[in-house]
């Protein structure tokens, strides 16, 4: 027996806003058409995020209360649970993950999917063993990468339980930004959260040494984080303030590649990386370090540039050379949107969910 269709699906998930395993939330609540899905997250404040599923007929439920205090938080998703009576919880994220497991395991008659995202590099040794512990009741750990399926098989999760279903993006609303103005300014972009994580202080020192090799060169970054007033001062400091436009938040991502000529990704880890899809599908190669998931979206020389990681000269290098030649950041920009609506579609990650879904056994022991 499986999870058929029109069975009603809760996703769970940490938080809401537009990170990369939030969008993924939002591409299976819309997506998944065969089933009735519904949405839970672990805070109460509505967002756009959750604005747009509810009048886009997705009901949402906030479970309000703080990740600090978990019991709480778990009590709530139980009531959830007995109120919704799902045939399967898919949880993404730490922990959502984690809280799941605790809620469902005295009852084995729900399946269980955990979702994860991103290969953890912090020094967080309690997180890791809860979350393998956690995974013991998942019926099936979908990785978004295969990077991130091996890193779990290494690490001693169940790999009977491992299941790779790469993320995807709706390519569709990359699509009509033109392929790059060879007549354009030498632009670089740089989109995600404002954190440590995601290596902006990397970029910034890059940027420095690009300065100074193209002098017409500027950066245009998109976001919002906790290190954005670190940042700034750091642009401050290198001497490049005015040449680096903060942008905020913006939802119009394909617009800040469309004025871009190469597109930075200076993420310290990944699960995934999104950006690098996103870019290639606005048409824009990108030079990235080379972590354990780059290589499976960016073709080096082909749909861009992968350097060593934290080397700032071969970073600065790459996009100096993509920004000095914008015949090859053309090439290399058209060749990844090919590659990236062949491979990254969202249509093709809901298949790969859909799939998983159904093949499910009634029992999540089973």
């Amino acid at each position: 027996m499986v999870v058929q269709p029109r069975s009603r699906v809760l996703l769970v998930t940490t938080s809401t806003g537009h990170a990369g395993a939030e969008r993924v939330v939002r591409s299976l609540a819309l997506g998944l058409q065969d089933y009735e899905v519904e949405v839970a997250y672990l805070s109460g404040e509505s967002t756009a995020f959750d604005l747009e599923l509810e009048a886009m007929g997705i009901h949402v439920a906030r479970l309000a209360g703080r990740r600090s205090r978990p019991f709480g938080l778990a009590r709530r998703l139980g009531e959830l649970l007995r109120a919704r009576r799902p045939a399967l919880v898919h949880s993404h994220l730490h922990h959502a993950n984690v809280l799941a497991s605790k809620v469902l395991a005295a009852d084995q008659t729900v399946a269980l999917i955990h979702t994860v995202h991103v290969i953890e590099r912090r020094y967080r040794p309690l997180r890791p063993w809860l979350e393998r512990r956690a995974a013991m009741r998942a019926s099936r750990v979908a990785c978004v990468s295969v990077s991130v399926a091996e890193h779990l098989r290494k690490s001693g999760w169940p790999a009977d339980k491992l299941v790779t279903v790469p993320n995807g993006i709706d390519t569709a609303a990359y699509s009509s930004v033109p392929v790059l103005d060879l007549d354009g300014e030498p632009v670089i972009a740089g989109v995600g959260r404002l954190q440590a994580q995601k290596g902006f202080d990397l970029l910034l020192r890059a940027f420095a040494r690009v300065a100074h090799s193209v002098p017409a060169a500027r950066m245009e970054i998109a976001g919002v984080g906790p290190d954005a007033q670190s940042l700034a001062a750091l642009a401050e400091k290198l001497g490049i303030a005015e040449r680096v436009d903060w942008l905020g938040f913006r939802s119009d991502v394909a617009g800040v590649f469309a004025s871009a000529r190469v597109v930075a990704f200076p993420s310290r880890y990944e699960g995934f990386g999104l950006v690098l899809a996103e870019a290639g599908a606005a048409a824009r190669p990108v030079v990235a370090f080379d972590l354990q998931t780059t290589r499976e979206i960016v073709v080096p020389e082909e749909t861009g540039r992968i350097v060593p990681a934290g080397d700032l000269d071969a970073f600065a290098d790459s996009l100096a050379a993509l920004l000095q030649d914008p015949e090859s950041a053309r090439r290399q920009g058209s060749a990844a949107r090919l590659r990236i609506q062949r491979k990254f579609d969202e249509q093709q990650m809901v298949a790969g969910y859909a799939s998983l879904y159904a093949s499910l056994p009634a029992s999540p022991t089973g």
